[in-house]
């Protein structure tokens, strides 16, 4: 049963933020991507959107070039809007931020950055 940890003749049950927290763990452990914020180093999850586009309700994201997922309690301040990381030598401006609805993680999209 999804959600369920059997300890010693207990059962005890999981929090849907345990849960997404552990999901995203294990996808970050499998695809790790490392990244810096504010000169730090992070670990998080990457989708090329150029090559997976993924459909949203407004469309397609034609403009962004990425989705970097964030584990939010990695972080004193999170990147948001307008903040740039850096992933690999090339810099990106965070287009838009979107929060789990338990604020354990967050989806960044964005855009190669040219200056």
């Amino acid at each position: 049963m999804a959600g369920l940890v059997f300890s010693g003749s207990a059962f005890l049950f999981m929090s849907v933020s345990e849960i997404y927290a552990a999901e995203f763990a294990a996808q970050r452990d499998e695809m790790p991507t490392t990244f810096t914020f504010n000169s730090v180093n992070y670990t998080g999850s990457l989708t090329d959107l150029k090559l997976e586009q993924e459909m949203r309700d407004e469309g397609y994201l034609s403009g962004a070039d990425a989705e970097l997922t964030i584990a939010l309690g990695d972080f004193t301040t999170a990147p948001t809007v307008l903040d740039y990381v850096t992933i690999g030598g090339t810099e990106y401006r965070v287009e838009e931020r979107t929060d789990s609805l338990d604020g354990v993680i967050a989806k960044l999209t964005l855009k190669k950055f040219a200056k």
